[in-house]
């Protein structure tokens, strides 16, 4: 659906922020996307919840960072004097004290070397025969004891203290790991797709959307505004339904054509159908195209849907409804589910859910209260506002 070519630095205007996070979400990952403000990570941290997706600030890519040096890998019959190693050691930030107590230390005695990694469980022992590394025994720091033999030991740096001799921004580490740069100001967004080239567009690419109303599992009036899209207006209809399969029998029931597709492989002027989540519906306005989020939980009829489900009915343990659906919290009334977000409350971190409300606020419910949540399967209405 969203034909971005990978051979050229390109930068995608989108003109409404709040859909830009779905638009990037349908682009190959990994990528970084730098939100304009706060709420605007909250809101691309929900949606673009993958491992491989790295979400930041505008303002901290330019932030300066130390270029860190390798992990250094010792292994036994390697030529190397212990001064040397000291010194490699203390270049790295280890604290060089008499006796080693804790991570990130390293201690001398003659020949032999202490030393406790951030990586090992425990410290090690290395031993040296003139310029080369005898033996390495890894050691109980209790009371020096050597355990284990092992053939190698990796060092690696300690951050907050290595001697570092130059740095970059974070907009240039993150060139290294992630090919695609997202970059949101405003209702922009920047995509970088050559980390072999300066963060630089050499093509636009102009995306202008326009909301519609999120119709739900209302299918008797949705379906009418889908033919009238396709038969009127001339447009192209792609509906995400998750792993609903309601709509499509309903339109079996009505003896409506549709087309089962993927995003890559979509009939002009038809309506196409993607078994998968989006969460949001909007028009491509240039592209003469309506993408609508639709689904009904549970296989439910959508002729005999209801609006509401007792919270009474729920427990503690169910799982919390999918990204992007409406939900109805027993105080706030209609939200839109973004997802799961883990923060921190002092030195505690806790699991929340992300509720969304018009005009863009947040709330954030504590995981263990899912229950006061339940997923909203009425006639479309608008979002309330809090």
């Amino acid at each position: 659906m969203f034909k971005i070519p990978h051979n050229k630095s390109i930068t995608v205007i989108i003109n409404d922020h709040g859909i830009a996070p779905v638009i990037a979400k349908a682009l190959p990952a990994p990528f970084a996307y730098v939100a304009y403000n706060t709420s605007g990570i909250s809101h691309a941290r929900a949606i673009l919840d993958n491992q491989d997706i790295y979400v930041t600030s505008r303002e901290q890519l330019d932030t300066q960072i130390p270029v860190l040096p390798k992990p250094a890998t010792f292994t036994l019959g390697q030529k190397i004097d212990v001064k040397t190693f000291i010194g490699k050691a203390v270049d790295f930030g280890y604290m060089r004290t008499p006796r080693i107590e804790s991570i990130g230390e390293v201690s001398l005695r003659g020949d032999i070397a202490d030393i406790w990694s951030p990586d090992m469980p425990h410290p090690v022992r290395i031993m040296f025969l003139g310029d080369e590394i005898e033996e390495i025994k890894i050691i109980d720091p209790n009371n020096f004891s050597m355990l284990d033999s092992v053939a190698k030991c990796i060092l690696p740096p300690i951050a907050e203290r290595c001697r570092v001799e130059s740095t970059v921004t974070v907009l240039e580490n993150l060139k290294h790991d992630y090919p695609i740069i997202v970059k949101e100001e405003l209702t922009k967004v920047k995509i970088w797709l050559d980390p072999q080239k300066p963060f630089k567009s050499m093509q636009e690419i102009e995306i202008k959307t326009a909301p519609i109303a999120n119709f739900f599992s209302n299918y008797s009036v949705l379906v009418p505004e889908l033919l009238w899209n396709i038969k009127t207006r001339g447009k192209t209809v792609i509906i995400y339904v998750g792993n609903s399969r309601a709509l499509e029998r309903y339109l079996d029931t009505k003896g409506i054509p549709f087309h089962i597709t993927d995003p890559d492989n979509i009939s002009q002027n038809k309506i196409n159908i993607i078994r998968k989540q989006l969460g949001v519906s909007f028009e491509l306005t240039e592209h003469n195209t309506a993408i609508y989020s639709v689904g009904t939980p549970k296989s439910i009829n959508p002729e005999d849907v209801q609006t509401k489900v007792s919270s009474q009915d729920r427990t503690t343990n169910e799982a919390p409804p999918a990204v992007g659906v409406v939900v109805v919290h027993e105080k706030h009334g209609l939200g839109r589910y973004l997802g799961k977000k883990e923060m921190a409350l002092g030195d505690v971190k806790r699991e929340y859910l992300v509720l969304q409300y018009d005009g863009g606020a947040f709330v954030y419910l504590p995981a263990n209260q899912s229950h006061l949540i339940y997923e909203y399967i009425g006639p479309p209405q608008r979002l309330d506002r809090i």
